[in-house]
């Protein structure tokens, strides 16, 4: 997770270089009676090839993308996970788009069919509603019917005689319809193991870890998006 803060923080001011708008992303014009609309076709077309990176924009590969470290969940359930593994944002689907220069306002709802991470856990003197857990392992965690909104400040800002898009202020929340977790070798204080009960308590689970994975759908989702508004002049991404 700390090379996705960083890359935001070096997608957070605008590149002194202006970039042009990649081949694969269709400009839309500000007429467009149907904007929001044409935006939210455009970028749809564009995901399956900016999730493989873009070296040009500095956009990493999001599809598929190893995090080495990162903590899910909090006080109760702190889940410290390595090598996370995820192949399935390719499959991210923009149902909404909102761009509105006039109050100052960005937004989109993307929808995931199926989203599974794998990778290593550890998890010491946590809690599933009250039972005692711990252990370490293997996990994979599969969401279905995953919806992801997102809103931001959207301000224009001038560099260099020429006007970027500036979006500030994220705000992430997302559900799901139905979460598998598997935790290799997890355990209660008796020694049971857990499976079974994490499977029936799945939305114990996921309201413990829905704060952080808020926050992982916001950092790696937006890499791309601030890549190319931080980068290509608004004139180059509209006609």
């Amino acid at each position: 997770m700390k090379y996705l803060i960083c890359a935001l923080i070096s997608l957070s001011a605008v590149n002194v270089l202006a970039k042009d708008l990649p081949s694969y992303i269709t400009q839309c014009s500000l007429k467009e009676a149907d904007l929001n609309g044409c935006i939210r076709d455009n970028g749809n077309k564009a995901i399956p090839v900016i999730v493989k990176g873009d070296p040009d924009l500095g956009i990493p590969s999001l599809s598929p993308i190893t995090v080495k470290e990162l903590v899910l969940g909090g006080d109760n359930l702190k889940i410290m996970v390595t090598d996370a593994y995820c192949d399935d944002l390719k499959t991210t689907k923009l149902t909404e788009t909102l761009f509105d220069l006039k109050n100052q306002k960005a937004g989109y709802t993307a929808v995931i069919d199926s989203l599974t991470v794998t990778g290593k856990y550890s998890i010491k003197d946590g809690k599933i509603l009250s039972r005692p857990v711990s252990g370490s392992g293997k996990y994979n965690m599969t969401y279905i019917g995953v919806t992801i909104h997102s809103k931001s400040d959207l301000n224009i800002i001038e560099k260099d005689g020429e006007k970027y898009l500036q979006l500030t202020n994220f705000i992430t929340d997302s559900d799901i319809k139905r979460g598998y977790f598997h935790f290799e070798n997890l355990q209660s204080s008796e020694g049971e193991d857990l499976d079974n009960f994490v499977d029936k308590n799945w939305e114990a689970v996921w309201k413990e870890i829905k704060l952080s994975q808020d926050k992982a759908y916001e950092q790696f989702l937006n890499i791309p998006l601030l890549a190319v508004v931080n980068n290509v002049p608004m004139s180059k991404i509209f006609s």
